[in-house]
């Protein structure tokens, strides 16, 4: 088995957006009582002005696991 870690790094704010499911994930967070609505509401409106003005950048890591039987 072998273990790749690749680093990704987005500046679009639409297709992070929809790769990390934004909007139930920020759903879920109201629903526990992490987020109020307008909190929720607030950071997207950042997100979405930062994405507009070329500022957005999203970070993470990406590991492909590979094997054989």
């Amino acid at each position: 088995m072998s273990i790749h870690p690749e680093p990704l790094v987005l500046h679009d704010f639409d297709l992070v957006s929809r790769m990390m499911n934004m909007k139930q994930f920020l759903a879920a967070a109201q629903e526990q009582g992490v987020l109020a609505r307008d909190e929720a509401e607030k950071w997207q409106r950042e997100l979405k002005a930062a994405d507009a003005e070329g500022r957005f950048t999203f970070a993470g890591m990406m590991f492909a696991v590979m094997g054989r039987k």
